[in-house]
């Protein structure tokens, strides 16, 4: 009988998001897992957020280490000279005689100075969302094709990959990883419930009879596709009279988001981040998500839940998990009204609600627990 494993779950960034988020969503199971005999969660001591999320589980299972170290720019060039960092995490793992290290990272930047540094003989697992090329993420050229190579050697170290999705497996296995590569998809957190519109509507301001739009997350114009979404909204103001735009989050095109409202005199609010944003949701008539790149975006979950409408990009995220009619070439002009008013047509939203449930019925939270432990312990069948 193998003996319990002595499990090291390494973080290096200063923020806290979605697939954190997801993280957390699993990690009870880990815990609760005979198989393991202690977790050590070492993390940026700045990331408070991720901290305080550890320390309300008070388990007694559970170490949490900070450290001052944190992924930094050009860290896939970075790594191999970064001695402080690199030792005090092997110093850390061999203090607490760790067996097992699951990789905690947003992209294969993430870690990359411990995926260096970690002994060659410690088994090693990569939790990833995402693994895009530099032109998937907007990024062509030269640079970015020389970096994509170097990458191949951060993928070529993880005995396992955990990603959330069969477009992920893609993208990491394209990227150059050679170890086995298991899908364990993202849910919704626990009791996460379908709200009532009109409640919601009430709850922000909105009327009952008014058509709304939402884009909910990071400002972020590359990744987030804000450019493009700004580009179809001056394109013709005076068809999309009829709509309210609401963007909650934050980031740096927030104030463009201002100035386009202003130019184009569109009915609509940019709103920053607030409890709420369930509330937004669940108010809205569709949701935006003209995306560059996503991993599995937990607001795409709650708008399945919800059965929210959306209008998408077309990538492989979305391609995966939502019908044709709701995905649109973003990469050229899109006319907003026509869309709009296709993706929030009746014949759309009653197939829309069963395709939706056919989904939300194979994201169980119980079942995607026990996956991620197996998985972790490489019980489960690659990809």
């Amino acid at each position: 009988m193998t003996a319990p494993r002595r499990l090291a779950v390494l973080h290096d960034s200063q923020a806290f998001g979605g697939h954190e988020l997801a993280f957390l969503n699993w990690f009870p199971a880990v815990l609760a897992s005979p198989d393991i005999a202690h977790v050590h969660v070492v993390i940026a001591d700045t990331n408070l957020a991720l901290r305080s999320k550890l320390e309300q589980l008070g388990e007694a299972k559970l170490t949490i280490v900070t450290t001052p170290f944190y992924k930094s720019g050009g860290e896939t060039l970075r790594a191999p000279l970064r001695f402080r960092y690199g030792r005090a995490i092997r110093k850390i793992l061999a203090d607490a005689k760790i067996d097992l290290a699951l990789m905690l990272q947003g992209r294969i930047e993430n870690l990359a100075t411990p995926m260096i540094w970690l002994p060659r003989d410690l088994e090693v697992v990569s939790y990833l969302p995402m693994a895009h090329t530099g032109a998937e993420m907007g990024r062509p050229g030269l640079v970015s094709t020389v970096l994509d190579c170097i990458k191949r050697v951060y993928y070529a170290r993880p005995q396992r990959f955990l990603v959330v999705s069969k477009a992920v497996a893609s993208q990491v296995r394209r990227a150059g990883a050679r170890g086995a590569i298991q899908v364990v998809e993202n849910v919704l957190p626990p009791n996460t419930a379908r709200r009532d519109k009109a409640a919601a509507r009430a709850s922000i301001g909105v009327g009952l009879d008014a058509r709304v739009a939402l884009f909910m997350g990071r400002f972020d114009s590359l990744q987030k596709g804000l450019d493009r979404l700004m580009r179809d909204l001056r394109a013709a103001p005076d068809r999309l009279s009829g709509w309210t735009f609401l963007f909650v989050g934050e980031g740096p095109a927030e104030n463009e988001l201002q100035d386009v409202l202003a130019e184009t005199g569109l009915n609509g609010h940019v709103v920053g981040w607030t409890p709420e944003a369930g509330a937004y949701l669940a108010a809205s008539d569709v949701l935006l998500m003209p995306s560059r790149f996503e991993g599995v975006p937990l607001t795409m979950l709650e708008a399945l839940n919800q059965r929210t409408p959306m209008l998408t990009s077309d990538i492989d995220v979305f391609q995966e998990y939502l019908p044709k009619t709701m995905r649109r070439d973003f990469e050229r002009p899109v006319d907003l009204a026509t869309a709009l008013a296709q993706v929030s047509s009746a014949p759309v939203v009653e197939a829309y609600e069963g395709h939706a449930s056919a989904i939300l019925d194979r994201l169980n939270l119980k079942y995607s627990r026990q996956r991620f432990v197996d998985g972790l312990l490489g019980r489960l069948d690659a990809q």
